[in-house]
């Protein structure tokens, strides 16, 4: 998967800093942040740029594609070439579920691709797992592995584990649009 590929953009330092803090704090890593290549063991892959502005030109592959599917949604183009009437930003899941417990995401959700095309996003809260409304037993057939675990995590804890969890949604804008998703969500 391309944004997979591109998850070395999380720690272009090999994980340096994030391992010196959690053993400063003596907290363990958690199970996503362990997810993601390279580690301190691996810095073959160690990024050297300039502190402040290097890491927006490293280019990944999945902005080109993004951007493609976005700019499909205007309804025409202008006389000077620009698109015209383009959707402002997008409304999406910030992840399969409720906020995962404690050690049980093994990956960053949806998030992880417009983290890693550089997109701005905003989280929002829209509800929380309430025991009596979202207890009832479904019949659920998982669609691949991924949403196995995920399914699995739902039948072990049910909602008595997920209690009050937040429920939410991200709304997601273009690459430097970030007060544009910042206006949409007083909107929202």
């Amino acid at each position: 998967m391309i944004l997979l590929e591109k998850s070395f953009l999380y720690f272009c330092d090999g994980a340096e800093e994030e391992e010196a803090a959690t053993t400063v704090s003596s907290e363990p890593l958690r199970t996503s942040f362990k997810a993601y290549p390279p580690r301190k063991s691996n810095t073959s892959n160690i990024i050297q740029f300039p502190p402040l502005g290097g890491l927006p030109n490293v280019e990944t592959s999945a902005e080109p594609i993004n951007n493609d599917i976005w700019n499909e949604t205007a309804t025409s183009v202008g006389s000077n070439g620009d698109f015209e009437n383009i959707v402002d930003v997008m409304l999406s899941p910030v992840g399969p579920s409720a906020a995962p417990k404690i050690d049980t995401a093994k990956w960053s959700g949806y998030s992880s691709q417009w983290i890693l095309s550089d997109y701005p996003a905003l989280v929002l809260p829209v509800d929380k797992v309430d025991v009596d409304k979202d207890g009832e037993k479904v019949i659920y057939k998982p669609r691949d592995e991924k949403d196995l675990y995920n399914w699995s995590l739902w039948e072990r804890y049910g909602p008595e584990g997920y209690k009050d969890a937040p429920n939410s949604v991200q709304l997601i804008g273009r690459r430097y649009e970030d007060e544009r998703v910042i206006q949409a969500l007083e909107i929202v």
